[in-house]
C-alpha cells in the first residue's frame, strides 16, 4: 500500500494489484483454516467413546485460529493471537471455531 499527499494535503492510500494479491491469499488461508478446524470440530462431535463399555458424553471442541503474518509477526505473537482467540471461542459459548483479530 502506498501512501501521498493529494492536492488537497491530506493523506491518501493507494494499493497496487501486488497488495490486492497479499490481500486475497490473506484471505483465502484464513478461509481454509477456519473451514478445517469447523471440519475436526463437527467430526470429533460425531464421535462416540466409550469407558468401561458404557458410553460417554459428546466431545465438543474449541479453537482459536491464527496465522502469519496478518496475526503477528514471531510464533511468540500468533501464539498469543490464537490463545486470544481460543478464550474468545469458550466465552462465546464454547464448541466453536474463531478467527484472531488482525493486527496492525
Amino acid at each position: 500500500m502506498e501512501n501521498e499527499i493529494n492536492n488537497s494535503g491530506t493523506k491518501s492510500s493507494s494499493i497496487n494489484s501486488g497488495d490486492i494479491n497479499d490481500l486475497m491469499e490473506i484471505i483465502e488461508i484464513n478461509k481454509l483454516s477456519r473451514l478445517r478446524a469447523e471440519e475436526l470440530r463437527k467430526g470429533v462431535k460425531e464421535l462416540l467413546g466409550y469407558h468401561l463399555g458404557k458410553p460417554l458424553g459428546k466431545c465438543t471442541l474449541s479453537f482459536g485460529v491464527a496465522a502469519f503474518p496478518e496475526h503477528g509477526m514471531t510464533n511468540e505473537g500468533i501464539l498469543k493471537s490464537a490463545d486470544n482467540a481460543l478464550y474468545r471461542a469458550k466465552n462465546e459459548g464454547r464448541d466453536r471455531v474463531v478467527v484472531a483479530s488482525v493486527i496492525n
